[in-house]
């Protein structure tokens, strides 16, 4: 078992809560200019502000059902909610997302996945592909 494979779970079971709101961050973006983003902050137009108001409340929904519950209609308690959620939940979420791909290696994804071939020949000859694939230096 891999040692990333408790991350990988991790980040897998709270995506099966916050996939169901990407079509709304989706709408987001649709909604916000380029130009309308600063590095240092970031300014919206108040079309793209209620979007991910909405995409934001979504998540409170699927992250943390019994606050939303308790917050009922009041807006302001919605909103405050919706900014928790935001800085403590989503945020941080998307960037652990972020930080566990950073090491992804794409050219040795696809030595490897070549490699796979030699397995229905012979496992010796998937072996040997792999590891001068992943390592030539070491294997040789």
């Amino acid at each position: 078992r891999p040692s990333w494979t408790p991350k990988a779970e991790a980040l897998l079971e709270k995506w099966g809560k916050v996939a169901f709101c990407m079509p709304r961050y989706e709408e987001f973006l649709k909604k916000t200019n380029r130009k309308d983003l600063k590095r240092i902050h970031v300014f919206m137009n108040e079309d793209a502000q209620a979007k991910l108001g909405e995409f934001y409340l979504c998540c409170a929904f699927r992250l943390r059902p019994e606050e939303v519950e308790a917050a009922g209609q009041d807006a302001p308690k919605l909103l405050a909610l919706a900014r928790q959620v935001a800085t403590e939940d989503v945020e941080p979420f998307f960037q652990e997302c972020r930080d566990f791909v950073a090491g992804y290696d794409w050219e040795l994804h696809h030595k490897l996945n070549d490699t796979t071939i030699w397995r229905e020949v012979d496992d010796a000859l998937f072996w040997h592909h792999s590891f001068e694939a992943t390592a030539p230096a070491a294997y040789r």
